[in-house]
């Protein structure tokens, strides 16, 4: 639940640092086991209410809350710099099967983390 969100966000932060972990990353979310486990883990209610926390408290942040609003406005800047992303961490071919996390920590189970 709680401690799963808390693990999960900061080691996701820190992935995004190092291409090498977040390479072993997307490797990992393309196993089906992995990612019936992730589905099973973003199911739990205490992990999404955890997710709603972590999103309350970085949204306090007026720096974040204004790069959220803008990328919520401007989808389009929001793809290319997710493809951007994507291009350099060494082109791994998409997300593989990230693709059911879109509605991760979003109310109604859509949209994302905004």
């Amino acid at each position: 639940g709680a401690h799963n969100a808390r693990t999960g966000f900061a080691f996701m932060r820190e992935a995004q640092k190092n291409p090498e972990l977040m390479q072993d990353v997307m490797k990992d979310m393309q196993d089906p086991e992995t990612m019936a486990e992730v589905q099973r883990m973003m199911e739990d209610p205490n992990f999404r209410a955890e997710v709603e926390r972590y999103k309350e408290q970085i949204m306090q942040d007026p720096r974040m809350r204004e790069q959220m609003e803008y990328l919520k406005n401007n989808p389009e800047y929001a793809e290319q710099m997710g493809r951007k992303m994507m291009d350099q961490m060494g082109g791994m071919g998409g997300m593989g099967g990230m693709g059911g996390m879109g509605g991760m920590g979003s109310k109604g189970g859509r949209g994302g983390f905004v």
